[in-house]
């Protein structure tokens, strides 16, 4: 099955998934599945605090796919992890994740820290979005130049290497919030 193909979820188990990818049936790992829509998925875990520098920059590894949610719209898109030092850097997978990703922003992305939700490997994360394009590209086809900065409890910017205090805040709104 090629990366970022939809597939039909035919029983989501806990490590296996059977699929069903043009006509054929097999199994896949279920941390390569993200769910949208009216996709069966398990119920979403509390949201929980992530210190980066003590698990957070060593958890998520490179060209994993996260789902992200806005606290405040309640949309959800997916992301590709590059990297991360101070805090996580990510680029939205498809056309469609960004123009989601964009939309939350009311159509134009700006330097606002907003609060969201990342849900990876069966866990739920508060965290802060820097939406600005910046950086590095690897998705050359889904109209967005660059990426985007997630932030987490302590994460430092690149800029000041120090913790900037509109992300923590975003954070503790997210923190609030559920999945």
């Amino acid at each position: 099955i090629p990366q970022y193909s939809t597939v039909k979820v035919i029983t989501k188990g806990g490590t296996w998934s059977q699929v069903s990818f043009n006509n054929n049936i097999g199994f896949v790992l279920t941390r390569y599945l993200s769910f949208s829509g009216s996709a069966p998925s398990a119920p979403a875990p509390a949201t929980q605090s992530l210190d980066w520098f003590a698990r957070g920059r060593y958890l998520f590894r490179r060209d994993t796919i996260l789902q992200i949610k806005d606290v405040a719209t309640g949309k959800i898109w997916r992301a590709k992890v590059l990297y991360g030092s101070n805090h996580l850097d990510a680029e939205p997978v498809t056309a469609e994740d960004t123009a989601i990703m964009k939309s939350v922003y009311g159509g134009t992305i700006n330097y606002l820290r907003r609060a969201v939700l990342v849900r990876y490997n069966g866990h739920v994360y508060a965290s802060s979005l820097y939406g600005v394009a910046h950086g590095e590209q690897t998705i050359k086809n889904n109209n967005y130049n660059g990426q985007f900065c997630l932030h987490f409890t302590g994460s430092k910017t690149h800029g000041t290497k120090r913790v900037d205090e509109g992300h923590q805040a975003a954070i503790a709104k997210a923190l609030l919030a559920a999945w």
